[in-house]
């Protein structure tokens, strides 16, 4: 920990050092601002109201230290006379800026930039639009600094006005270079983990222009793999549309330079191993070498428990679908994202999130899923004869639930045709669900009356409240989720300490620690807390959880993003409550919690992601391969629909289950 510390301490140093000590503002939560305002103080004092002959730096300096005054950016160590006097100086500074940029035009425009220090190339353009340099400057001075291997377009283009003033040559320097279809891939489609500054292309930068950019970038030979993945899922849009030809084109490219990665033998290995054992006496035996997970199965177990009711219960229980509040488990998490896949890798905002956890976790189920399926094959029983006893028998037995009507796919006809068959039937039994939702009984009337599917968010609940989520406009919940589960946050690092925990809520688990254990700068986040009342302070003077059944709730929330309501005690429901009325968290009601549903979508349609597999409007509308050679893609594809088919059984059964047993708490 101390060792990280340092480290960063280390390297904002150097990057003071390098600015040659120049004021830079990025933002008041930036780690180097203190640094910054101790300089601001400094050149302050040094002000010498009767100097005339500045330099650019030095006026882009003062418009710097404006920024930080003007949203009243204080150290605490000034007291209200350093203030009156930084204050007054500043105005003094705002008039030296604004005569000194008055004066650029055509005869010193391009002089100056090149003599502006890099750090503040992007407030030279901040400036020129603020100051309407552009009406003094013309395109032919402004071409001319376009064609300097020194100018940054993204700096330029942060600047609508400017923009647009020279929207003809902004365009045809953009589609000049290739290069900048990355900024409008930036714009548009990828995702940012961290706010940043909004550019803009000029208004006579038309969709067609786009999409020549983009061509031109795909064609180019310095494409990046990353981008090229970005377009070939681009949904079209008002400010974006690319055609299905350009995509074909980036999908080529994308495979020759797939092949051209993996031809280096390039990459980390990872990867899954599923066996069933006879004689193995142990239900699973995992375990994980080299990068490889391995699970090993009982076939003895399964043998001893071949009750319709276990071969299902095995998902749960065996294979780990879900957990257990009966979340599924299978979904892409924030949290299983490493650090590279979290901040470095380029994604679409439009795309789902697909990590090697993800990946790990889709193989795994996939291998299940198939061996399974063999297996019980073997055993002479059909998974799909275990599925339809579920909604015509288990259902009507258990839960009193009549007329489930079900017809699952022959045992003779091809997988092209199974894929076929079991999707309608998916479909057909979230909407018996529902109906039975609603009025209490299925009508198959009724159902015949719409042809449309159900969108999984939509697909109902018996349970009130069942599902809670993290409220994400909440600047409370985010800060707390924050402070206490990030591997971010600066709290999990004590000063002169070799700690190695991953959050804050994990060092106040492992060791005791105090107030006097922090940098100055991490007390303004200690004090928080207190003041919020998540931590107090013990009278051994150590740092404790106030109410860790909160805290635990809050990391629940973290860790999966959607919590069950009704699978918590009761004191635990308590706590959630008071999440709600703080409006830190909000519930909904449905069969599905919102990562499910994002699941499904991602597997079966396009309607939330560009990445999806979209495998159900493949078979209904007839556009996947119906090459015979293709029978192991059908084959595949079909033990997915059944992998979704047994997931909607488990939500199904633990929905009325639960609802069930609350009713019985309440007679008792």
């Amino acid at each position: 920990m101390q060792e990280k510390n340092k480290t960063l301490e280390s390297f904002i140093i150097k990057v003071v050092q390098y600015m040659h000590d120049r004021v830079k503002f990025y933002s008041t939560s930036d780690y180097s601002s203190g640094f910054h305002l101790r300089r601001v103080k400094e050149i302050v004092d040094q002000f010498n109201s009767n100097k005339v002959d500045y330099d650019v730096n030095e006026i882009i300096e003062f418009y710097n230290i404006i920024k930080f005054i003007d949203i009243k950016a204080y150290l605490m160590t000034w007291n209200e006379q350093d203030i009156e006097i930084i204050q007054k100086v500043c105005k003094e500074y705002k008039r030296i800026v604004a005569c000194y940029i008055k004066g650029i035009d055509d005869s010193n425009f391009v002089e100056l930039y090149n003599k502006v220090d890099r750090i503040y190339k992007d407030d030279f353009f901040e400036l020129l639009e603020k100051y309407k340099v552009y009406e003094r400057v013309s395109e032919t001075t402004f071409d001319e600094l376009l064609h300097n291997e020194k100018v940054c377009m993204h700096y330029i283009l942060r600047n609508k006005k400017l923009v647009n003033y020279y929207g003809n040559i902004i365009r045809t320097c953009l589609l000049n270079n290739s290069k900048y279809a990355e900024l409008l891939l930036d714009k548009y489609e990828i995702e940012h983990l961290s706010q940043r500054n909004t550019i803009y292309f000029p208004e006579v930068f038309t969709l067609e222009d786009k999409e020549t950019l983009i061509l031109n970038y795909i064609k180019a030979p310095f494409a990046n793999l990353n981008y090229l993945g970005i377009i070939n899922n681009i949904q079209s849009t008002n400010e974006l549309k690319i055609s299905d030809r350009t995509r074909l084109e980036s999908k080529k490219r994308t495979n020759d330079e797939n092949r051209k990665f993996f031809d280096r033998k390039s990459g980390m290995k990872y990867g899954v191993e599923v066996s069933f054992a006879e004689n193995q006496e142990e239900p699973i035996i995992e375990q994980e070498d080299k990068g490889i997970i391995k699970c090993s199965y009982s076939m003895k177990w399964i043998k001893d428990n071949l009750d319709y009711s276990t071969l299902l219960n095995n998902f749960i229980y065996l294979f780990n679908f879900v957990d257990l509040q009966m979340r599924i488990t299978l979904f892409s998490k924030k949290t299983e994202l490493g650090l590279f896949e979290s901040t470095l890798s380029t994604r679409s905002k439009h795309a789902y999130n697909i990590g090697i956890g993800f990946n790990i976790k889709k193989m795994l189920s996939d291998l299940q899923m198939v061996s399974y399926y063999q297996r019980l094959e073997a055993l002479d029983i059909r998974l799909e004869e275990v599925i339809e006893w579920f909604f015509k028998e288990y259902i009507l037995d258990e839960f009193k639930i009549e007329n489930y009507k079900i017809n699952p796919p022959s045992v003779s006809s091809k997988y092209l045709e199974k894929c076929r068959t079991l999707l309608p039937e998916l479909e057909s039994i979230i909407k018996q669900y529902n109906l039975y939702i609603e009025d209490g009984y299925i009508d198959h009337e009724l159902l015949q009356m719409s042809s449309n599917p159900i969108p999984y968010k939509d697909i109902k609940s018996k349970l009130e409240k069942k599902y809670i989520y993290p409220n994400y406009k909440s600047q409370e919940f985010n800060n707390i989720d924050y402070y206490f589960f990030s591997d971010q946050c600066m709290l999990s690092y004590r000063k002169d300490a070799d700690d190695k925990y991953n959050s804050f809520y994990e060092l106040l688990l492992n060791e005791n620690i105090s107030i006097t254990d922090y940098e100055d700068y991490n007390k303004r986040d200690i004090e928080y807390l207190l003041e919020k009342n998540y931590i107090h302070i013990d009278c051994n003077e150590f740092i404790k959880i106030t109410n860790n059944k909160l805290i635990t709730i809050l990391k629940d929330l973290h860790e999966n993003e959607a919590i069950n309501y009704w699978k918590y005690p009761i004191s635990y429901r308590n706590e959630i409550d008071k999440l709600i009325d703080k409006q830190m968290v909000e519930a909904e009601s449905s069969l599905l919690s919102r990562p499910e549903q994002d699941y499904f979508n991602y597997y079966l349609n396009k309607s939330s992601f560009n990445n999806s597999l979209d495998l159900r409007n493949m078979y209904v509308h007839g556009t996947q391969s119906n090459d015979s050679d293709d029978e192991n893609v059908h084959y595949t594809n079909y033990i997915t629909f059944l992998k979704l088919f047994v997931l909607i059984i488990i939500k199904i059964n633990d929905d009325l289950c639960t609802y069930d047993n609350l009713k019985s708490d309440d007679r008792s």
